[in-house]
């Protein structure tokens, strides 16, 4: 079948192999045999800049593929690479950290990344003066971290410090998306949430709510609903003032963001103290109107937190307002989104319920 396809298609055949059989050894058709990478890794050694580009532009073209990405990882060629990272020369520097980032795709480079203890090296690539090159390690250890075995090894190599510390320095933000998306996934396992409340994380994402760029406000928002997933870190999140902030965002124009902040409200608001703040901040016409809101989620996100906040006397009066929304809810979305219809009559319970 890959003989009949396209070279666009070829390269998308094989990009798309989570675990590759590897090649026959009689159909892989290297210049040099199986000494080709052997070969590169001389000539990385040298001192001809010139050829060494050349090089590494072929190892990226190279590492497209991960049958030849895994059979690459035998030889030496990734000590070269990293090697390149104290490169002065830009070029190098970045052509070398891309190549390592697609080391990260496959579950060999993954292993040997951690094994080999790279991950501390890529994570020097974050105070890189070139853009791209720390837009290819964040994008490695995003990579890396999509598996339970990476985002362990992302913790143990102590980088969520490291992320904290980028949220007030890192100025472009292109990079600043890629490091709250990393917080955010390394922030919905075990480990992470603990060490981020014992960092000053909670501060610079209240700040970070108000940004203009969409996509960090949402994961903004997102990471105070991860990092609040348990009693302590909701105690510390309502204590860090970040529900107001999070209010106003129930007013933003992008769809994601509401949704994003309805998700951190719903979880804040499991305690008496985000019950109360939410209610004294005269929010509850804002929550019954995202009832008619045109997301599914969102919608969730409303009937849990009118649940959770309705549990408060003076919020549950104020809710019976929605009480016909809520019935409507409950039988339109009952086989369109079962889950939104479960909640809405949960919500229909508490704010019905008679001492």
């Amino acid at each position: 079948m890959e003989e009949t396809l396209s070279n666009t298609r070829f390269i998308s055949f094989h990009r798309n192999q989570t675990n590759p059989e590897p090649m026959p050894l009689s159909t892989l058709t290297f210049a040099y045999g199986d000494q080709k990478y052997e070969k590169m890794c001389r000539e990385m050694a040298g001192k001809d800049d010139v050829l060494r580009r050349k090089v590494l532009i072929e190892i990226n073209e190279d590492f497209h593929q991960a049958d030849k990405l895994n059979f690459a990882l035998e030889s030496s060629i990734l000590k070269q690479l990293v090697k390149c990272f104290t490169e002065k020369d830009n070029v190098i520097r970045e052509l070398a950290s891309r190549a390592v980032l697609k080391v990260a795709c496959t579950e060999k480079g993954r292993e040997i990344l951690v094994n080999q203890q790279i991950v501390k090296d890529v994570r020097k690539l974050f105070d890189d003066q070139e853009i791209q090159i720390r837009n290819n390690a964040y994008t490695c250890l995003i990579n890396l971290a999509q598996y339970t075995f990476g985002i362990d090894a992302v913790i143990d190599f102590e980088i969520v410090p490291v992320l904290v510390d980028k949220l007030i320095l890192e100025k472009e933000e292109e990079i600043l998306v890629l490091i709250l998306q990393l917080m955010k996934i390394l922030a919905e396992g075990e480990k992470a949430p603990v060490l981020l409340l014992n960092t000053p994380v909670l501060a610079r994402l209240n700040t970070h709510l108000a940004s203009r760029n969409q996509f960090i406000r949402e994961l903004a928002a997102l990471n105070l609903g991860s990092i609040s997933y348990n009693v302590k870190g909701k105690e510390k999140t309502i204590e860090a003032k970040s529900i107001q902030p999070l209010t106003k965002m129930l007013f933003d124009d992008v769809s994601e963001v509401r949704t994003a902040a309805t998700r951190a409200l719903a979880s804040l608001a499991q305690l008496k103290a985000g019950k109360v703040e939410i209610y004294d901040l005269e929010m509850l016409d804002r929550i019954i109107e995202l009832l008619y809101d045109d997301s599914d989620q969102t919608k969730l996100n409303v009937v849990q937190m009118i649940s959770a906040v309705g549990e408060y006397p003076p919020a549950r009066e104020k809710f019976k307002e929605c009480l016909e929304k809520l019935r409507e809810i409950v039988i339109k979305d009952k086989f369109h989104f079962p889950l939104v219809s479960r909640f809405a009559q949960t919500a229909i319970d508490v704010i019905t319920w008679i001492p």
